[in-house]
């Protein structure tokens, strides 16, 4: 953990900084503390293949919200928190295990996961998928 300008950030959180190309956003990598100042290693991915800055501590402005203008990291983009519930369960293990078809796994995966991402838009777009559903099977 470190101490900046606008409080305490820690390895993973998502700061905004200023660097000499203008100011940036990205996540806290590694936290060096045997230089003379604190350098900051931060993952950055406002250009294809993202890339990593070492800033100093003090050129942090503002630690962001998780939620928000947030930077994923490779472990998000494969794992993300709102798709895996208390780490027990994944969605698509749940979907695929129940041999869901494509509009009831969206239909579960918008309802699983609309608390943590996107409110009530998700449940919206729940809706379209179950309103679809419910059309194919009048159908039949």
């Amino acid at each position: 953990m470190i101490h900046t300008i606008c409080g305490s950030a820690d390895i993973g959180d998502t700061v905004q900084f200023d660097y000499p190309t203008g100011v940036k956003i990205g996540v806290i990598k590694n936290i060096d503390t045997t230089l003379s100042s604190i350098a900051v290693s931060i993952y950055c991915t406002d250009r294809s293949g993202g890339y990593t800055l070492v800033v100093p501590h003090y050129n942090i402005t503002k630690i962001l919200p998780v939620e928000g203008s947030h930077v994923s990291t490779q472990e998000e983009i494969k794992k993300p928190a709102r798709y895996n519930k208390k780490g027990k369960l994944e969605c698509w293990d749940v979907i695929i295990d129940q041999e869901m078809n494509f509009l009831e796994g969206n239909i579960y995966k918008y309802v699983w996961r609309y608390k943590e991402k996107n409110g009530i838009e998700d449940l919206k777009k729940a809706r379209v998928y179950l309103d679809k559903l419910i059309s194919e099977v009048e159908k039949k």
